[in-house]
């Protein structure tokens, strides 16, 4: 429940900056390479042995 008010204050607050079609593309730009290095964080973890 609280993870998900600070995820809608925090987003209420992060749409007043990104109403520009630049400030959206780098926000775009930003958040897939996040996305990016944590997939790439992910895979090379290695799965603990059973």
């Amino acid at each position: 429940m609280l993870a998900v008010a600070i995820s809608a204050l925090l987003g209420s607050r992060i749409g007043k900056y990104l109403r520009s079609g630049k400030a959206m593309q780098w926000f775009n730009r930003a958040s897939g390479s996040l996305m990016l290095l944590s997939s790439q964080g992910l895979s090379a973890m290695r799965r603990p042995d059973s």
